[in-house]
């Protein structure tokens, strides 16, 4: 199995990772082929500020529309 985002470990240990995060807002590459949906969604959990990133609620509206317009059961 392969571990989300594993190719950045060669670049930055754990520690690292926290301070690129929290001090510089470096986020990891997103594959391209990401549907623009989960893309804005991911991004929009990254804010800054905790009040404009998405609630439980609306992440599970968006679940719900993506699964239904994708067709997925």
């Amino acid at each position: 199995m392969k571990l989300p985002f594993g190719e950045c470990s060669n670049y930055y240990t754990p520690s690292d990772w926290y301070v690129q995060l929290n001090t510089h807002n470096v986020r990891p590459r997103l594959p391209l082929h990401m549907p623009d949906t989960l893309r804005e969604l991911i991004e929009s959990g990254w804010a800054t500020d905790m009040n404009d990133r998405p609630t439980a609620d609306s992440m599970l509206r968006i679940f719900e529309t993506y699964k239904n317009n994708a067709g997925l059961q």
